[in-house]
């Protein structure tokens, strides 16, 4: 390989000796590269020196070889060796940097591809050939057009034409494979100083899968309907997506960098939410139901799966939170239990419900050693509306039904149908039996009014069974058919009425009732009165003062004392009228007294604790005196209010001054029976202390009895209070009081209760014949006419 080169050159040199001659030592320099290129540097030097001896014994004469001035042409020989070697060398270095050129063109990892100025490639490198599937003999000599899509033509042009004005194209571009598929790929490309266009082609195939996959993320990101929160290693919010914003009314900007915890409603505790971590940290994820708060305040629940994203290390670097808003599958499971536990005609809780609920009740009750009753309800004569007016009917007057019990009833109580035409009503906190029959009648009275069924009136009666909780039964089926067996019993009296499970409690409960519906009536037929028993000073033993006490004159029972009637009008709403009614008679009956021209005198009525309650009673106090014109002598109005009084009405201090400030006078009735302390009396507003009968009735006999009487005194004085004992029956308690030094006495040993014209000629003959430092002879006692012993309440 490296003979035949000089060779060559010694041919074609002969044959041209002639012309070429003067110019020999050229001639054999190609020979020289030629072997160097293909040989390398030893190649190269066997051309050199076997091409100086071609020339030493070819070319120049032996004449010259060795004459004495020979040298002249050894020197051109050794010049043409000594250039010959340096040219081998560098042309070996230079071959050497091409080769590296070469194989870095080769060996890069992008596509290479180099183009004449009319578009043809010259070149490319191993990686072009395989983005394009093709040999290199397959790609050099065709033009760039014919591997894009023809409809990118005239951007071919257009990008030449900015790479002839020195621009670098940077874009990307779809190019032809061998098979006639098309790669994506990116192009850096630009026109050369040479001329010939170069390009760096990748490919981003890759890239575009990475960027579609992101892009479809991305979307599915914005257009799901599950709210997503994403958040760094430090739980900070890094991004949220538009379900999100619409689910909670934050927008990302109010929420970034924040911990989600600002949406907690308030619902889990700190429990729950340390359950949660728990998991994350043990098996990277969590879900469950929890409730949410919006940016309006609004709870909401949702369904909520965290998971931990970790890096390629397994570090935590993030979590992902995927909620979904479920507060219509919320409500549709309300629903489906609604129906599953109510009454689709009435909307009322249904027997399975009815089972639920009374047995909550029950425990309650146990817990809290509570009474409860139970309420059983049964149309009357039902299946007759059913067989005349048909069904529809039957169901509009059922719900009708349903209606007016919910109405009667309170909210708390529980209304149930159980099928057909039963009802029931399961009744908490039962503080009196009494109560239960009262609701028992409103039940039977509302169901009473005429209902309007197809443009006819139709009345109705149901019969009620009750039974009570613990006394009739202390278990659910024990205590339905307790009251099941009541309703049945209150069939058999007659329908339309009701019936304890207890005979017993029937009969008092009806008792009640019959009082109260005629006590109603006795105030609008005007069957009640006051009788008037007087009250006497001690020392002088004259009339100081009177006490207004209620009377019923029942049409059917006779003179009635309070304590037959009041317990019952303090159980319900009368207790206001009749006290407001006491007390108009009253003060009208002290007026009529000083028009008759008699001098004032201390009028005492009582006041129930209701009154005070509810804050009636300083309205009714301030009208009667300027409806009677008594603000004058207010102070002979004295208001006789019960010691436990002080102790159950919070603001009995506030209500007592307000009626202080309209002049009349505070007494604390039956004081003794009751827990007050002195400190509460020293700081009321309070004029005089009545002893209560129970312990004048033991004087003198019992010790104790006297050493609290005259505690009572010694205390009540030293408040600068007035004393007056009540129940004074004997001389003997008469003149105990008076060495006790008690200020005033009543009872039937000077004076009965009587009517007010009888006390009216009483103060008309002590006007006329006064009885000053002498004891009046005392009124004939009447025997039991004040009846047994009562609480003050109850002696209206």
């Amino acid at each position: 390989m490296s003979v035949a080169p000089p060779l060559l050159a010694v041919l074609l040199q002969w044959s041209l000796w002639s012309v070429i001659r003067p110019y020999v030592w050229f001639l054999f320099y190609p020979a020289v590269f030629v072997s160097s290129w293909f040989g390398g540097r030893v190649a190269g030097l066997h051309a050199t020196a076997l091409s100086a001896l071609l020339v030493w014994y070819l070319f120049i004469p032996p004449e010259l070889r060795f004459f004495k001035d020979a040298g002249a042409p050894v020197v051109p020989v050794l010049v043409f060796l000594a250039m010959g070697v340096v040219f081998t060398f560098s042309h070996e270095r230079m071959r050497r940097s091409e080769q590296r050129l070469r194989d870095l063109f080769d060996q890069a990892g992008h596509g290479i591809f180099v183009a004449d100025l009319d578009g043809r490639y010259v070149d490319v490198n191993r990686a072009a050939c395989r983005l394009l599937g093709a040999r290199r003999e397959d790609i050099v000599g065709k033009a760039i057009a014919d591997f894009i899509p023809s409809t990118d033509l005239p951007r071919l042009e257009e990008a030449k034409r900015r790479m002839l004005h020195g621009e670098t194209h940077v874009a990307d571009w779809n190019l032809r494979r061998n098979d006639g598929s098309y790669l994506p790929v990116e192009v850096s490309a630009k026109i050369l100083a040479d001329g010939q266009w170069q390009a760096f082609v990748q490919d981003i195939s890759d890239r575009r899968r990475v960027e579609a996959q992101l892009s479809q993320a991305a979307a599915v990101f914005d257009s799901t309907m599950e709210a997503i929160i994403v958040t760094d290693s430090e739980a900070r919010i890094v991004n949220v997506n538009n379900a999100f914003t619409s689910m909670t009314g934050y927008t990302a900007d109010e929420v970034l960098g924040r911990n989600p915890s600002f949406q907690q409603s308030g619902r889990q505790d700190a429990r729950f939410y340390g359950r949660l971590w728990s998991s994350l940290t043990a098996t990277g994820q969590w879900q469950g139901e929890l409730w949410n708060r919006r940016k309006g305040g609004e709870l909401f629940p949702v369904w909520e799966s965290i998971s931990v994203v970790r890096d390629a290390a397994g570090a935590v670097s993030g979590y992902v939170s995927i909620l979904t808003d479920i507060t219509r599958l919320k409500q549709a499971e309300e629903r489906l239990r609604h129906l599953a536990n109510h009454d689709p005609l009435t909307g009322l809780p249904n027997r399975l419900l009815f089972v639920s609920s009374l047995q909550q009740s029950i425990e309650r009750a146990k817990r809290h050693r509570t009474r409860m009753a139970l309420i059983f309800i049964d149309l009357d004569r039902f299946k007759l509306v059913n067989d005349s007016m048909g069904h529809a009917a039957g169901d509009e007057l059922l719900k009708e039904v349903g209606h007016r019990l919910k109405k009667v009833v309170r909210a708390e109580d529980v209304v149930c149908r159980l099928g057909g035409d039963e009802f029931t009503v399961v009744i908490e906190d039962v503080a009196r039996v009494d109560d239960v029959a009262t609701l028992a009648q409103k039940i039977i009275s509302s169901l009473a009014l005429p209902i309007l069924l197809e443009g006819r009136e139709l009345v109705v009666s149901a019969s009620l069974g009750i039974a009570l909780y613990p006394e009739d039964a202390e278990g659910v089926d024990e205590l339905s058919r307790a009251a099941d067996a009541a309703m049945y019993r209150a069939k058999e009296q007659g329908r339309n009425t009701f019936e304890f499970y207890t005979a017993e409690i029937t009969d008092s409960v009806r008792e009640q009732l019959a009082m109260e519906m005629d006590l109603r009536a006795a105030l609008e037929r005007n069957e009640l009165t006051l009788h008037y028993q007087p009250q006497f000073d001690l020392s002088t033993m004259s009339v100081t003062g009177v006490e207004a006490l209620l009377r019923w004159q029942h049409p059917k029972l006779g003179l009635l004392m309070p304590d037959r009637f009041v317990p019952v009008a303090e159980q319900t709403s009368l207790i206001n009228a009749l006290g407001a009614w006491v007390l108009q008679r009253a003060c009208a009956q002290l007026r009529a007294w000083v028009d008759a021209g008699l001098e004032p005198i201390r009028m005492a009525i009582n006041v129930s604790g209701r009154q005070v309650m509810y804050d009636h009673l300083v309205a009714s106090v301030g009208g009667a005196l300027e409806q009677y014109s008594l603000q004058d002598i207010a102070a002979c109005v004295e208001l006789e209010l019960t010691e436990s009084v002080l102790q159950t009405v919070e603001p009995s201090a506030e209500i007592l001054n307000r009626l202080r400030s309209l002049g009349v006078r505070i007494a604390i009735d039956d004081f003794g029976v009751g827990y007050s302390s002195l400190g509460m009396l020293r700081h009321l507003p309070i004029d005089a202390l009545k002893i209560d009968r129970s312990f004048i009735r033991n004087m003198p006999d019992d010790v104790n009895a006297n050493a609290i009487v005259k505690a009572v005194i010694s205390m009540a004085h030293a408040l600068g209070l007035r004393v007056v004992a009540e129940g004074v029956e004997t001389a003997v308690q008469l003149e105990c009081l008076r060495e006790l030094g008690c200020d005033d006495i009543q009872g039937f040993l000077l004076g009965i209760p009587m009517p007010a014209g009888e006390f009216q000629g009483l103060l008309q003959a002590a006007a006329a014949a006064p009885t000053h430092g002498q004891e009046a002879p005392p009124s004939r006692p009447v025997a039991g006419l004040d009846g047994p012993n009562v609480t003050q309440d109850a002696r209206l």
